[in-house]
């Protein structure tokens, strides 16, 4: 494959663009890795709208559930995200060309004939293909997150028109430091060791690695993307490479409409789960400020960055933390949970249970709330369905209580590191993103941070995802009803629970040594 080198000046120069974004995005073909994302379908999205004469923007799709890659694409034409670009450029998304491959295989997966399509014709590459979940196995994460980015910095080596190439990393990928500047920080390991170790270990040998792998570092996710900015340093000389690292993903600020997510994300997720009687404790401490950033803004970011860098002759690796640091008044995980609270008594969601949630930062309390609100109330649930309704209908359903509950346990594992420490995350490199835009781009791509009011956008958020995720359709007096039927049963079982607890406390003088043991017990099961 024939390398291209760029002629890079030893010194960065900050050049200013003359030429409005969208008139130089005008006939310039993008790639986009990670395109059916809740982050990839807003960029589209908005370079579609907002670049209305963009050339091809070509999407690397792998089939799923059955589903060929035209047909997840073919979704986009009746989803809400595409609602507004169909009703100002009705043929916009005839600009899509999907072509099937897999970022977690060699070579993403493409044919000899897609992958020299895009060497020819592609000008600027948006990698955001990832696997977030954080409980997965470290041999699949290294495999997609930093093979698949070695992968895509192999494809871009050949693109002889390559004037931009944006990583999409995270502000976690450097968790072990508290405090996540817009710079390298010294790697994990070398990437391609742990690559090519992750090729040829079976899993169970390379699962052995894990622990020795991660360090300081609190899941197989953040390990994977660290080493994959990595990767992009060491092409920065080959390559016009950008990074931009956001932190947690809530919704969307303001384009195309305010306050849509459709991805469980981990705030999403604790609030429906607590909004649907699910969860009651939580193991975190209230004040710390969790950093938040939206979607939308993230995109116009990585336009801003891209078009900046085709500007510019540098080998320096511009890093920009896409946060909200400093830029508006966080909220606690106490206030975010009084928002969750109002927002419940204004417009009460169906549920199971009452809505109650309990913060701490005791493990000892949290385990006893767990185990006594959670989930022996589900076990207790699950069995008296299975007696008088599940024997005849299903046997052997899988939609129990006591497995969502294993979810809830296993994602606040994942969380909970995160949600006990303050991380701050400084992002003078992203702000400064705003000064380069010329007067005609403002409105469109100025990110507007400072004019959030934090609690009106959470309670939007909040709102949205009970309408798109759980397709919320209740009225209020419904579910108003619902939830004082559910307060009595609550607080009729909260006290029998107490007394019976109190009272075997004192009559069997249980040791604290016994609990414990009794706990780990319990968790082993659930961690199976």
């Amino acid at each position: 494959m024939a390398q291209v080198i760029y002629p890079f000046q030893e010194d960065d120069v900050d050049v200013i663009p003359d030429q409005t974004i969208p008139e130089f995005f005008a006939e310039q073909n993008i790639l986009v890795t990670g395109g059916t994302s809740l982050l990839g379908r807003i960029l589209i999205e908005k370079l579609l709208r907002s670049c209305p004469n963009i050339g091809t923007i070509y999407l690397i799709v792998r089939p799923q559930n059955g589903v060929s890659p035209i047909d997840r694409i073919k979704d986009f034409d009746n989803h809400v995200i595409f609602q507004r670009l169909k009703a100002e450029h009705p043929k916009a998304l005839a600009k899509l060309s999907v072509l099937q491959g897999d970022v977690g295989e060699l070579g993403l997966g493409l044919s000899t004939e897609d992958r020299q399509l895009l060497e020819s014709n592609v000008s600027f590459v948006f990698h955001l293909a990832a696997n977030s979940h954080l409980e997965d196995p470290l041999q699949k994460a290294v495999l997609v997150n930093s093979r698949g980015t070695r992968e895509t910095v192999s494809l871009a080596l050949g693109m002889k028109k390559l004037k931009a190439f944006v990583h999409v990393s995270t502000v976690f990928s450097n968790a072990d430091h508290f405090v996540v500047e817009e710079k390298l920080y010294p790697a994990h390991g070398d990437w391609r060791t742990i690559i090519q170790a992750a090729e040829m270990l079976d899993p169970p040998t390379f699962n052995i690695l894990t622990k020795k792998l991660l360090g300081r570092l609190h899941n197989t996710h953040i390990f994977s993307k660290s080493l994959a900015e990595h990767v992009i340093n060491d092409f920065k000389e080959n390559l016009p490479v950008i990074i931009i690292r956001p932190s947690i993903l809530l919704a969307t600020l303001r384009e195309p409409f305010e306050g849509f997510t459709d991805k469980m994300t981990g705030p999403v997720r604790l609030f429906t789960a607590a909004s649907k009687g699910f969860l009651h404790v939580a193991l975190s401490d209230q004040t710390v400020t969790q950093d938040f950033t939206m979607p939308d803004v993230v995109s116009k970011a990585i336009i801003i960055a891209a078009w900046k860098r085709a500007f510019q002759q540098s080998k320096i690796l511009q890093i920009y933390n896409a946060s909200t640091y400093k830029s508006i008044a966080g909220m606690t995980t106490y206030h975010f949970r009084e928002v969750g609270y109002s927002i419940l008594r204004k417009a009460p969601p169906r549920g199971i249970y009452t809505q109650n949630l309990t913060l701490t930062r005791c493990t000892f309390i949290y385990y006893l709330l767990f185990y006594s609100f959670q989930l022996l109330p589900s076990l207790i649930i699950d069995g008296l369905l299975r007696v008088f309704i599940m024997m005849k209908s299903c046997g052997n359903c899988n939609c129990s209580l006591l497995n969502i509950q294993r979810q809830i346990f296993l994602t606040l594992k994942e969380l909970s590191p995160f949600m006990l420490k303050q991380w701050k995350f400084p992002n003078h490199n992203f702000l400064d993103l705003e000064n380069y835009l010329l007067p005609s781009d403002t409105d469109d791509f100025q990110y507007y941070l400072g004019e959030i009011d934090i609690h009106k956008h959470y309670t939007t958020c909040a709102q949205m995802a009970l309408r798109h995720i759980y397709k919320e359709k209740s009225t209020y007096e419904e579910n108003t009803e619902l939830q004082i039927r559910l307060m009595i049963l609550h607080y009729i079982l909260t006290t029998t629970s107490t007394f019976i607890a109190v009272w075997l406390l004192f009559q069997y003088s249980i040791p604290t040594k016994l609990f414990y043991k009794l706990i780990n017990a319990i968790t082993a099961v659930l961690m199976i």
